[in-house]
């Protein structure tokens, strides 16, 4: 038994072609029994939306299921096959199931609201089932495809401040040094939007992380997980003379820094730039500090509006819903293999 999938382009089929392929609400029960009772076709389901006619279907080994799928769209067009092929687009296995997961995180490229996708999934799954012609295999499929949706709407809408912030932090790390391996790294106090860009910078090469914190055991702990050196917060200034780049995101009155501490530290770097980013809400650091020269000071409100011009957000949104799309597509096929409905 193998899965098939056959659409047609809304975008490049004639508009005379895709209005006769196009499937009323009258009419789309008998449509769906007509394709499940076609030779060699075990299930069928039919997928509509305002821009998708597309034609799932679990057949016979050895089956031609682009065969199979376009002589059906052709006879509801009333064309000949040949005249219908160039403008449709097909998959079959695994590559089928990855392009469904895609349609339901809204990764094709006739995506249409999240929301409607998920009923469009919901309602052409419930109505070949009525129609008897769902079986165990497309149905795990779209029933996992509508988990897909909703998961990849949540991940949209919650891809994290934290996340975003850090993502911007890094570029602008990238932007004012461009031998970041040479670079040392300072992380005052903690909280995800530092850890997040702390370890992206290790991950890239950063040549040092020293982390304080008010509690030496958290200050360990994030020393260990992130592969850098904890230090007592006594040495705050002898790490800050050493640090190319400060991370920032702390309350305690004994870790704030200020533009006195800041001009101390650039003479004793010599003059070598500094970046500083504030994750605290409000900022911690004494907006002065920007004043020093050859110092660099970002603070929340820096990070969002770069975020807003960039679509940091909207890029960490697509990663999130991509990953979840190929993982999904992975353990549909794992979960395959171990069936026996390949058999």
């Amino acid at each position: 038994m193998g899965i098939a999938v056959v659409g047609l382009n809304p975008f490049a089929a004639p508009g005379v072609m895709w209005r006769k392929a196009a499937i009323g609400p009258h009419e789309l029960a008998g449509e769906v029994a007509r394709l499940g009772a076609l030779p060699g076709v075990f299930e069928a389901v039919v997928l509509t939306g305002a821009r998708r006619l597309e034609f799932y279907v679990s057949l016979e080994e050895g089956r031609d299921s682009f065969e199979v799928l376009a002589v059906f769209l052709a006879e509801r067009v009333g064309v000949a096959p040949s005249e219908c092929m160039p403008y449709l687009y097909m998959a079959e296995g695994l590559d089928a199931t990855g392009h469904l997961f895609n349609v339901a995180c809204g990764l094709d490229s006739f995506a249409s609201d999240d929301q409607l996708v998920l009923e469009e999934l919901r309602e052409a799954a419930g109505l070949s089932r009525e129609r008897r012609v769902l079986g165990p295999l497309l149905g795990r499929m779209f029933t996992r495809a509508a988990d897909v949706a909703e998961r990849a709407g949540a991940k949209v809408g919650a891809a994290g401040e934290a996340a975003e912030h850090a993502a911007v932090a890094f570029e602008i790390a990238e932007r004012v040094f461009d031998d970041l391996p040479r670079r040392e790294v300072l992380l005052i106090g903690g909280g995800k939007s530092c850890e997040l860009t702390a370890r992206r910078l290790v991950e890239e090469g950063a040549k040092k992380l020293m982390v304080i914190n008010g509690s030496a055991g958290y200050a360990e702990s994030i020393a260990r997980s992130l592969g850098g050196e904890a230090f007592d917060p006594r040495y705050l200034e002898e790490c800050l003379a050493k640090a190319d780049v400060v991370l920032s995101a702390t309350t305690s009155p004994a870790l704030l820094l200020d533009a006195r501490m800041v001009r101390r530290a650039r003479k004793a770097r010599r003059g070598r730039m500094m970046l500083v980013v504030d994750f605290a809400d409000p900022a911690r650091i004494e907006a002065a500090c920007a004043d020093v020269d050859d110092v660099y000071l970002y603070d929340r409100r820096d990070l969002s509006r770069i975020s807003e011009r960039t679509g940091t957000q909207e890029k960490l949104s697509s990663g999130a819903v991509a990953d979840l799309a190929a993982d999904e597509t992975l353990a549909f096929s794992q979960w395959l293999e171990e069936s026996e409905l390949l058999a």
